[in-house]
């Protein structure tokens, strides 16, 4: 059972960093063509690797503290060039705020509350719109602790981390569930 949490982890961290890369590479230079850079620096008008994130958590539950905690920090670090220290505090900032989204949204729904909230079984008991609704969720969440976390920097920022988070989550949430469509009506040949 370690070895398969491991690799889970490693798998997961990969995942998450991707969510970095794309931010940086793709969505990071279209805002700079839109608004100007200190803006940009502090927050995005579509935040990706939020939706990453929620999907971690979501197929994970309470395993995906520790994958994305080293992620963020990594993506901290590695790709926005934060200190150490920072990098760690993002890192801890962003994962306690998907742990307690996770914990509050599964104590909303009577299960155990570091569960999972969906699984790539195709049952009708699995809902995969949990995973959307636990998306923004995790976004007022997020949008409630960096404020009163970073809040001092600018004027709404609470708007502005929510209006990111949530368009992020949207994107790469539906982009998965819409995969996940495809992907079982080629298995059973019919549309769920």
């Amino acid at each position: 059972m370690p070895q398969k949490v491991a690799s889970i982890s490693i798998s997961a961290i990969i995942f998450l960093l991707l969510g970095y890369v794309i931010q940086n590479l793709v969505i990071y230079p279209m805002e700079l063509q839109l608004r100007a850079f200190e803006s940009v620096q502090l927050y995005s008008l579509c935040y990706i690797p939020h939706g990453f994130k929620a999907i971690a958590y979501g197929i994970l539950g309470g395993w995906a503290f520790l994958p994305v905690l080293i992620s963020q920090t990594l993506g901290g670090a590695l790709i926005y060039e934060d200190t150490a220290y920072r990098a760690l505090e993002g890192g801890f900032i962003g994962s306690g705020c998907f742990l307690l989204s996770l914990v509050s949204f599964n104590y909303y729904r009577n299960v155990p509350l570091l569960s999972r909230i969906v699984t790539f079984e195709f049952r009708s008991s699995n809902r995969p719109l949990n995973l959307l609704l636990f998306g923004f969720w995790a976004t007022f969440v997020n949008a409630i602790v960096s404020n009163l976390y970073w809040g001092a920097a600018e004027n709404h920022l609470f708007l502005k981390f929510a209006i990111g988070d949530v368009i992020g989550a949207f994107i790469v949430i539906s982009l998965l569930l819409t995969l996940r469509q495809i992907l079982y009506r080629n298995i059973t040949g019919r549309r769920k």
